[in-house]
């Protein structure tokens, strides 16, 4: 078995970060992301973005991303039709 370290985004550009943000919602097909989704498959933690850039989805505007939720909590539902 060999021994290998995993890829973090310590010590990470804004721009690298921003881009993981951007994969990782590439990776589920959409063009948003939650911070539990993210915390799943990113490289980084959520948290860490909430610091860079104030909040979860001031980092999803300036990554170029949807809002993951709207603003009475709730997931956004972009697929239904009223």
């Amino acid at each position: 078995m060999k021994f290998e370290l995993e890829k973090t985004l310590r010590g990470s550009s804004d721009e690298e970060l921003l881009e993981d943000l951007r994969s990782s919602a590439k990776a589920l097909n959409r063009q948003t992301i939650t911070m539990a989704e993210y915390e799943q498959i990113g490289k980084g933690h959520p948290s860490t973005f909430q610091r860079r850039f104030g909040s979860w989805p001031d980092a999803l505007k300036r990554a170029g991303l949807q809002p993951s939720r709207s603003k009475s909590g709730f997931p956004m539902m972009s697929c239904l039709k009223i």
